[in-house]
């Protein structure tokens, strides 16, 4: 710096390459260092907290913040995130599913393992790059899935986890006819369970919630059933 104020200024040449000179000292020196350390600390800290997978979307939520959110906006997780890369994470990290997860899910119609699982495939994919959390947690849904279609044990109707069917008879099986001419129409329990299946679709309201809807009233319209799309 000392070259610097006694350089000529008349002199450019000389001048400019005393003062590139000094500029380069300045930026080594431990006085500049000093000066831009806690702004390099706050960048490098912010660089960490970057690698927590965090949504492209501003709006997502952490689990002590989902009790205030609308059905609709968490039953369009799959659209729109709910759940927080941190969040997420976290679930990753704990034995079984948080009691704010499990809430979650259940107010979105699927299961703890369904919703984490879609989190991570439709928001959140570098979290699993080599798919394998994603597979374990199938293979819960698969498990849950065929849990519930054992437990199933409605007249008339079957659960294949996803979707109610109508049962299909084979006339000539024994006992065929006789359960034909038992369930051949629907129960007032049938009728309630269907009802409360269309409105958990309508609750979803996806294109395909609503599509399976459509499917039900053109299905059970013979009955007298008519389920609302919106």
């Amino acid at each position: 710096m000392a070259a610097l104020r006694e350089a000529d200024p008349a002199n450019i040449a000389n001048f400019q390459a005393i003062a590139q000179k000094a500029q380069r000292e300045y930026l080594n020196s431990p006085e500049f260092n000093a000066l831009v350390q806690p702004y390099v600390d706050r960048l490098n800290k912010q660089k960490t907290q970057n690698n927590v997978p965090q949504s492209n979307r501003p709006e997502t939520y952490e689990k002590n913040e989902t009790s205030s959110l609308s059905d609709d906006v968490i039953g369009n997780y799959a659209k729109k995130p709910v759940m927080s890369g941190k969040w997420v994470v976290s679930e990753l990290q704990r034995e079984g599913f948080s009691p704010e997860l499990e809430a979650a899910a259940k107010r979105a119609d699927v299961s703890p393992a369904r919703f984490l699982h879609d989190h991570i495939h439709y928001h959140y994919p570098q979290i699993d790059k080599d798919n394998k959390i994603r597979r374990q947690l199938l293979l819960m849904i698969e498990k849950d899935r065929k849990n519930k279609t054992v437990s199933f044990n409605q007249p008339g109707l079957t659960w294949d986890g996803s979707k109610i069917e109508r049962v299909a008879r084979n006339l000539n099986s024994p006992g065929g006819w006789l359960s034909d001419m038992l369930f051949a129409g629907l129960t007032p329990s049938d009728k309630e369970l269907l009802r409360n299946y269309a409105e958990q679709m309508r609750r979803n309201g996806s294109p395909e919630a609503i599509r399976e809807i459509q499917r039900l009233n053109i299905q059970y319209r013979q009955y007298g059933l008519a389920f609302p799309l919106a």
